[in-house]
């Protein structure tokens, strides 16, 4: 099975070549790895659906009527339903991406060829919020969500990007019992013995990553200042690492000198500069659970990635806008599915 990465195209003596130009870092290098055991859940087409490793063949588990979107996904082994954060946009297209969500519960159990309605688990209090990035707790019996407050003033990233201010809240698997954890994070993750949820901070200044211990004690694993953008912290299986993906400072510094001649420039529209692109490009990145031995996993970047560790803990997986990047972690090797594109969180099931 053949893996494509996208490379810059250099026009050169009439004839389109292509080049082994890197997505903005070191130069890349992929390989033809072996997937993991295990099934992937997200959401494709704004619908909840399995994805194929091998093609863009995704089977579908629900028909949302437009203009309903499935986004951010949550599942776990031995528990029958998957949640997962449903918006409608607005018909003309305008405030993409920061459309109020509810979140909503699939049963599993069905046959692969039947599509299922979704039914209501936590429903917005109030029209300005939003519920999004919902995950498990470790035994099924509730799950952590991030609540945007869409009226209030944005939090703005360094390189521009705003955010809407947002919570970490816990409600029972049945959406009862909802309770604010904490009053400023995005994109909580419980590690698998529930003593810790690892989340984002965004600020002005950078983002952070953090952990809330079982005491409702914040430990700062990576402090402000180091990334201007960290994304989707997953803890491993064992718990021992959390991955994440981060965008770095140097991506925001401008290009040391304007583009010149027709393959320079042709260079320079394929591959923007991070800041000026739609979206960010994340390199992939393990950090012990205690906040030592940061190191990077991948020299591939991913474009705006939602992460998911294999259940083996093997490999990883970075759902992105630009395609899916496999790492696995033993030999270091990588491979680009540029068939698998999605930014929004996603579950990779036994």
């Amino acid at each position: 099975m053949m893996r494509v990465v996208p490379r810059a195209a250099v026009l050169a003596a009439a004839a389109i070549v292509v080049t082994s130009v890197s997505w903005g870092g070191a130069a890349a290098q992929t390989a033809d790895i072996a997937v993991a055991p295990g099934r992937l859940l997200g959401a494709t087409r704004f619908q909840l659906a399995w994805l194929d490793w091998d093609a863009p063949r995704p089977m579908f588990l629900t028909s949302l009527a437009n203009p309903a979107v499935a986004h951010d996904v949550a599942a776990l082994p031995g528990v029958n339903m998957a949640l997962v954060s449903v918006s409608k946009p607005a018909t003309d297209g305008r405030n993409w991406g920061l459309d109020p969500s509810d979140i909503l519960g699939v049963d599993l159990t069905s046959p692969d060829a039947q599509r299922v309605q979704p039914r209501p688990v936590l429903l917005r209090a109030h029209s300005s919020e939003s519920l999004t990035w919902p995950t498990w707790w470790p035994d099924g019996s509730a799950f952590v969500f991030q609540r945007e407050d869409q009226a209030a003033a944005a939090v703005q990233s360094p390189d521009g990007f705003a955010r809407p201010p947002a919570w970490i809240e816990i409600a029972q698997a049945d959406g009862s019992n909802r309770r604010v954890l904490s009053g400023s994070g995005w994109q909580p993750s419980p590690a698998p013995d529930g003593s810790a949820i690892a989340f984002v901070r965004f600020t002005g200044q950078g983002s952070s990553l953090l952990a809330l211990g079982s005491d409702g004690t914040e430990h700062v694993l990576v402090d402000v200042g180091v990334f201007p953008e960290i994304f989707s912290p997953r803890y491993s299986p064992d718990g021992t690492t959390i991955a994440f993906g981060a965008r770095s400072f140097a991506d925001l510094m401008p290009m040391s000198s304007p583009p010149t001649g027709l393959a320079d420039m042709l260079v320079a529209r394929l591959l923007p500069r991070t800041a000026a692109a739609h979206g960010t490009l994340a390199d992939l990145w393990l950090i012990n659970a205690n906040g030592t031995n940061m190191r990077q996993a991948s020299a591939l970047r991913a474009h705006d990635p939602a992460l998911a560790w294999a259940p083996d803990g093997s490999q990883l997986f970075a759902y992105g806008a630009w395609g899916g990047v496999l790492v696995d972690l033993k030999s270091g090797e990588s491979t680009l599915m540029t068939y698998l594109t999605g930014t929004t969180a996603v579950a990779w099931l036994p």
